[in-house]
């Protein structure tokens, strides 16, 4: 077996990383795509739920992160178009191509919406963290619990009836006169 110079060592070297690096970037554009083609899909359906309610810095932090996941969706969908255009040209050039501007912009670029809308995903959920932590819940009328009173043919008679009367009296609240105007002043 030969020994390699280093002019065949860099050689091989290069074969091998040029697929090796179209691969990683293929990838990594594919993953890109569908965590925002599934961020732009979870928003959807959180829009779409009649159970949510939005506080302003919620709907406005949603409604920039779908549009930004949307742009990068688009800019990743370029990259896909211009990359099978350079490799005809390349095809068809015999090797050689020209540099495409359109797909070194989007190249360069793609990057951009995609972390300005996963920044927005996260101010939506501290957003959406600190509006469930600080819910306050409704004021009751009373401090004591509310009884139930079942109605049956049985609780319909004399002594049902007394009972029910004393249930639905001790469930009621008491007036505020603090509200109440004096006559006379």
């Amino acid at each position: 077996m030969a020994k390699m110079t280093d002019e065949e060592k860099e050689l091989e070297l290069y074969k091998a990383s040029l697929p090796a690096f179209f691969m990683n970037e293929i990838e990594t554009d594919k993953i890109i795509l569908t965590l925002s083609v599934g961020a732009i899909g979870f928003y959807s359906a959180l829009l779409t739920s009649k159970h949510m309610l939005y506080t302003e810095v919620i709907f406005i932090s949603m409604i920039i992160s779908v549009v930004l996941y949307g742009i990068t969706v688009a800019m990743v969908i370029g990259v896909f178009a211009q990359n099978k255009k350079q490799l005809l040209s390349i095809i068809a050039g015999n090797g050689v191509g020209k540099e495409d501007p359109h797909l070194t912009f989007l190249d360069n670029h793609k990057y951009k919406p995609f972390i300005g809308a996963v920044v927005f995903s996260i101010i939506f959920m501290l957003a959406l963290l600190f509006e469930n932590i600080h819910k306050e819940e409704a004021p009751m009328s009373s401090n004591k619990p509310i009884k139930k009173v079942e109605t049956t043919k049985k609780q319909l008679s004399r002594e049902g009836f007394s009972e029910i009367v004393k249930a639905n009296s001790e469930n009621k609240t008491k007036p505020d006169n603090n509200n109440t105007e004096k006559k006379g002043n």
